[in-house]
């Protein structure tokens, strides 16, 4: 029997702070023998526009990633952990998308965020299965659920 998959869903930028999290998810998330998929993986930030998509000519380039992420949301995950720490200057729409395929598949969602226009909006809190705080209290839900 294979580990429990978790997505790790929430904005990308060449922010560090929009991969440091993701790092962090995976290092305790491992720990508990639960994998993720990480929607950064095989792709280099150095190629990226301010808004996270590619400016350079790669194999994702002009929404080539679009296809892989939504089998890793439909066909692989068996729970999404969506971040929202910081106020974005725009809005992540590919974040928004990836949570919608989740939701209306059943796939259990753990939001980690303290944002009132993210926690308060109930397209969030009547679709998810928790909202947490902190990184720490998402990883410690997401246990309790696929342990």
């Amino acid at each position: 029997m294979s580990n429990p998959l978790v997505y790790l869903c929430g904005t990308i930028t060449q922010n560090p702070k929009h991969l440091d999290w993701r790092n962090a998810a995976t290092d305790m998330l491992r720990d508990y023998n639960i994998d993720v998929l990480n929607p950064v993986r095989g792709k280099n930030p150095s190629d990226w526009r301010k808004d996270g998509l590619d400016s350079k000519d790669t194999p994702y380039a002009n929404g080539g990633f679009v296809a892989r992420d939504r089998r890793d949301v439909v066909c692989r995950c068996d729970a999404m952990l969506l971040y929202f720490q910081d106020k974005l200057d725009r809005q992540s729409i590919g974040t928004w998308w990836e949570a919608g395929w989740a939701s209306l598949l059943g796939k259990p969602i753990v939001v980690c965020s303290e944002l009132p226009e993210v926690v308060e909006h109930p397209f969030v809190w009547r679709q998810v299965a928790k909202i947490c705080p902190t990184l720490d209290d998402a990883v410690e839900y997401l246990v309790f659920l696929l342990g």
